[in-house]
């Protein structure tokens, strides 16, 4: 896990794109009874109505996993937990996810070209981690690259390179790439950032290094991935790369919670651009 540079209101935006087809559904909750609640929400995931009153926090999850149409999840430490919203009237979905839970996380699936999507929600106290995510489909390429990768003489598992769980310090990096030629050097720096530098390197073999070194899954979803001619950059969120390679195909599924702005990549992939 890694703290982002981004701003908390960018965390917000992002929720309210990923919730464009949100539309609240007619079924209400019977207002009488204890405990009862109402909350309605319109498309851009803004709070429209709510009322909620020593209400039990496993009800109000389920009544906004119909309204989100994704995966409300309660952890088993707040499950008895009972909430009351006051003045929740115009709040955004990350702003009432935190009058919800210590630790709200909300997964999503940022391509380029596309609206961030809402993947799932998750309502954990603040000592408490969130669940992995759930296996992906498709293509699957995962496990450790332990040799280097030689693809047209390209050094894919680089010496500079720090895996997941690696004490060792980094050793001082090469000179600067050789002159000519593909190579691959994918390092991960102490604060969670990356330095990515290839050229002529294919696509695939790029996405799989960077996810190895993020510990994170690579699902590729096409049977040719094309090459990246030449990339480098320094010190940047994982889940800044599908943006910045700027290929059609390209995403990233990241977990981020909302009041603290940690994230973290739980899966690169690439699948046929639309």
């Amino acid at each position: 896990m890694m703290m982002t540079s981004l701003p908390l209101i960018a965390l917000l935006a992002l929720a309210g794109e990923a919730l464009g087809s949100a539309q609240p559904p007619s079924e209400k909750p019977a207002l009488g009874t204890p405990g009862a609640f109402d909350i309605e929400m319109d498309s851009a995931g803004r709070v429209t109505r709510a009322l909620v009153k020593n209400a039990s926090l496993r009800d109000v999850a389920s009544r906004l996993a119909i309204l989100l149409k994704v995966p409300v999840k309660v952890s088993g430490a707040l499950e008895r937990r009972r909430v009351t919203l006051s003045k929740a009237d115009g709040m955004s979905l990350p702003e009432l996810l935190a009058q919800l839970a210590p630790a709200p996380f909300v997964d999503s699936r940022e391509m380029l070209g596309r609206s961030p999507q809402l993947v799932a929600v998750h309502l954990l106290e603040s000592s408490e981690v969130a669940p992995p995510a759930v296996e992906a489909t498709g293509i699957v390429i995962e496990g450790t690259v332990d040799d280097p990768v030689d693809e047209g003489g390209a050094s894919g598992a680089s010496e500079n390179e720090l895996r997941p769980g690696d004490q060792a310090a980094a050793k001082p990096a090469k000179e600067g790439p050789p002159e000519e030629g593909p190579f691959l050097v994918v390092r991960r720096l102490s604060d969670g950032r990356l330095n990515v530098d290839a050229r002529d390197q294919g696509l695939g073999v790029l996405l799989f290094e960077v996810a190895q070194a993020c510990g994170a899954r690579f699902d590729l979803r096409i049977p040719e991935a094309p090459i990246v001619s030449r990339i480098s950059v320094n010190g940047i969120l994982p889940s800044e790369l599908p943006g910045l390679l700027a290929i059609p195909g390209v995403g990233v599924d990241v977990r981020r919670n909302l009041l603290t702005g940690e994230e973290t990549v739980l899966r690169f992939f690439v699948e046929a651009a639309s």
